[in-house]
């Protein structure tokens, strides 16, 4: 047994306990089958014996009745003295009824001695039986009680001693049943004590033999390995083997020697990539030299075309502009495409330099806040000229965000916004027209769309949109350009965290969209229409004062830039003080505590929303007249109906129209009860 212990796998094992668990399995339903048998027998002679003796009970309570009080013995004398016919019917009823009980009882499985006291109980009831024929004679034949009392005198001892015994022998059979029962389930305990014991013990042995194994064959060996494979220098395998394990077919030896092979394969992978990084380390040291190379060339290159481009336009612009030798038209022609060229020319060298530096991660930028619309009027003054000679209208619409700032370099998205701009004019078609759309994207994006209605892009040039030094087709054609413009563009939005996209159809334009991280401390929303400016200023301009002086509006809002554009608005109503919060569970405090005449609640907030909150204010005795306003960016019908039904006595959806808003505060202000 030791020795199978000792040569014994993990697979040997698993064999073992599959066996075990069979065996065990069997032993356990035979055993069951045995004691379900057992028990069932048992039942069925508890249950056949307590029939039997209930029944018996049963005939024994009816004997009693039928021959005893109120029976045969009883009605034949009550007969004898009243000698009225009801007695003698009910006498000859009972007597039926002893004889069906008789019959009854015999039926049943009756021992001799029952047997004897039935017929004793017999025999006295034909004893009446016979009396009970004398003394309808002696009566019809007007005999006196006396007379008749000593000719029908009957002993009924016999038939009481008889019911006794009847009684006892009921009494002896439920005693003796019991015993047998008793006997049976001492039996069955000692059956499942046994088979309880027996799978016990081979339980223990199995849970001892497993114990041992894990102890000695599994987890001792494997604390070895685990040993072995921590000095293991991942760095270095080479130095180190893991030693055997247990036996050669052992399966904690083949992981040793699977180890070790992977040790060996780890060693060759390493000394592969030791090679490949000292072959990508030159690699890279030749890219960085031949891209320092390449910038000290450019650097040089625009030097040295810089210099004789300057002499070429400063001259030519000497000859356009010498009023002592005027030019002819002729030349004049001339000039100006120096001129022009010459313009394009550096245009040209100073993109292909912006780009370089770019690729060479040389270019910095001054991330700040900046105005969304003050740029876009920067820009516009600068092509407006070039916009103007093609007889091009440029339509501005920030009415979404006003006041929004957003986190850039405000040199480098000048110059990008001035490239789409330049773009949708020189791609414009005369006469056409180029629309600036700028709207909040959520509460962490500005969006800036540039749409023109010139002959857009194909959609099997779209893959080239963003190419260098690809134009699209428009390389003959009369529109200057150096084709690494949205090359530039592209690369310096993602350095300022931001997007760049486009869509176009042909023969109706195209539209380019750039999307800017917001400014933290920049104003939301606070218009619908630009046009509206003035009408906004007067609206919150509003007189509330005159009616509601000392009005308290509570605000429940936990972004910054919200809470900020709530106060700029609520500065510009007189006579309304803002206090705020910045969760459900604050406002609500605050609520009770200050007791404000109308309440702003945001629905989305962190820990308890909107909903909840605006539960707790109307069941609460001191909140429960408060008006309260949501102010959300839930805009669906489903959600403002929802908040409708909720309770809300007016529901704002963001981007917030500033008319709308001052519009449901004046109209619920002094509404308390």
């Amino acid at each position: 047994m030791i020795r199978a212990l000792k040569t014994l796998t993990i697979n040997r094992l698993g064999k073992w306990l599959a066996a075990f668990l069979i065996l065990t399995a069997v032993v356990t339903i035979v055993t069951s089958g045995i004691l379900i048998r057992e028990i069932t027998n048992l039942n069925t002679l508890w249950v056949s014996s307590e029939r039997n003796i209930t029944q018996k009970q049963v005939y024994l309570s009816v004997l009693r009745g039928s021959i005893g009080y109120g029976g045969m013995i009883h009605n034949f004398k009550n007969y004898l003295l009243r000698r009225e016919s009801k007695y003698l019917l009910s006498a000859h009823r009972s007597m039926l009824e002893a004889k069906i009980i008789f019959s009854g009882y015999r039926a049943l499985d009756i021992s001799a001695e029952e047997e004897s006291a039935i017929s004793d109980i017999e025999a006295v009831a034909g004893e009446y039986m016979k009396a009970i024929t004398r003394t309808e004679l002696l009566i019809n034949n007007n005999y006196v009680l006396s007379q008749i009392d000593q000719q029908v005198s009957v002993d009924d001892t016999p038939a009481l001693l008889a019911l006794r015994k009847l009684t006892n022998e009921v009494g002896a059979l439920r005693q003796e049943k019991s015993k047998v029962v008793s006997g049976s389930i001492d039996s069955l305990a000692k059956t499942i004590y046994s088979s309880a014991i027996g799978i016990g013990l081979l339980l223990v042995i199995v849970i001892l033999t497993l114990a041992w194994f894990l102890r000695f064959r599994l987890i001792k060996p494997l604390g070895k390995l685990v040993t072995a494979i921590g000095e293991v220098d991942p760095s270095a395998p080479g130095l180190h083997r893991i030693p055997s394990i247990g036996k050669i077919d052992d399966e904690l030896g083949m992981v040793a020697s699977a180890t070790n092979r992977f040790l060996d394969s780890m060693e060759n992978h390493l000394s592969s990539r030791r090679n490949a990084e000292k072959a990508l380390g030159i690699a890279k040291e030749e890219a960085e030299n031949a891209n320092q190379a390449k910038s000290e060339f450019l650097s040089s290159m625009s030097h040295e075309l810089r210099t004789p481009l300057n002499a070429i336009l400063g001259f030519t612009q000497l000859l356009q502009f010498d009023p002592s030798t005027p030019l002819t038209d002729g030349q004049k022609d001339s000039t100006d495409q120096i001129i022009k060229g010459g313009n394009h020319l550096l245009e040209l060298i100073d993109q292909v330099l912006e780009l370089a530096k770019i690729e060479a991660g040389k270019i910095s930028v001054s991330i700040e806040p900046v105005s969304i619309r003050q740029l876009i009027d920067e820009s516009i003054v600068m092509v407006q000229t070039m916009a103007e000679k093609r007889n091009i209208t440029i339509d501005v619409n920030t009415d979404n965000c006003p006041n929004v700032e957003v986190m850039a370099d405000h040199t480098r998205l000048k110059q990008v916004l001035l490239n789409l701009l330049s773009n949708a004019v020189k791609y414009n078609n005369e006469g056409g027209s180029i629309s600036i759309i700028a709207r909040v994207e959520g509460d962490q994006f500005c969006n800036i769309a540039v749409t023109d209605t010139g002959n857009g892009i194909a959609e099997d040039q779209y893959s080239s949109v963003f190419k260098p030094f690809n134009r699209l087709g428009h390389e003959t054609s009369e529109i200057e350009g150096t084709g690494i413009g949205l090359v530039i563009t592209r690369k310096m939005m993602h350095i300022m965290k931001g997007e760049i996209g486009f869509e176009s159809e042909v023969g109706k334009g195209t539209t380019f969209w750039v999307e800017i991280p917001l400014a933290a401390q920049s104003s939301l929303p606070t218009a619908s229409k630009t046009t509206q400016a003035e009408s906004n200023a007067v609206v919150m301009e509003s007189a509330i004062g005159a009616e509601g002086e000392g009005y308290k509006v509570l605000y429940v809002e936990d972004n910054p830039a919200n809470l900020m554009l709530m106060e700029k608005i609520i500065e510009r109503m007189s006579g309304v003080d803002l206090i705020s919060a910045h969760n459900a569970e604050l406002g609500l405090e605050m609520a009770e505590a200050k007791h404000p005449d109308i309440i702003l609640l945001d629905i989305n907030l962190p820990g308890m929303d909107g909903y909840e909150a605006l539960e707790r204010l109307k069941v609460n005795e001191k909140t429960s007249s408060i008006p309260v306003i949501a102010v959300t960016a839930q805009a669906t019908k489903a959600d403002i109906t929802r908040g409708r039904h909720a309770g809300f006595v007016s529901y704002i959806t963001k981007p917030i129209q500033v008319p709308e808003l001052i519009k449901a505060i004046e109209e619920n202000l002094g509404t308390k009860e």
